[in-house]
């Protein structure tokens, strides 16, 4: 659950709206599945706590395709190259 008390997914399909990315929902029902730990997950893709908030929340002025790889490899299982 995030801050405002709704789960990670919800939060994300309010920012990203219907073009809401695959891996953007992954990422989120994967801190959902910690009980909403953001955290924990951005240990696991080796990223801050805040670089996934923002993510999630589709304000974040990094390079997405970098996050977006390692969500991917990391909780998507796929081969990225």
């Amino acid at each position: 659950m995030t801050s405002e008390g709704t789960t990670n997914v919800a939060a994300a399909r309010r920012a990203w709206g219907e073009a809401a990315p695959e891996w953007i929902i992954v990422l989120a029902e994967a801190c959902d599945a910690r009980n909403g730990s953001q955290a924990a997950v951005a240990r696991r893709l080796g990223y801050s706590g805040a670089v996934i908030n923002q993510a999630l929340k589709n304000t974040y002025a990094g390079r997405l395709d970098r996050l977006e790889q390692k969500v991917r490899g990391e909780l998507m299982n796929e081969c990225v190259a």
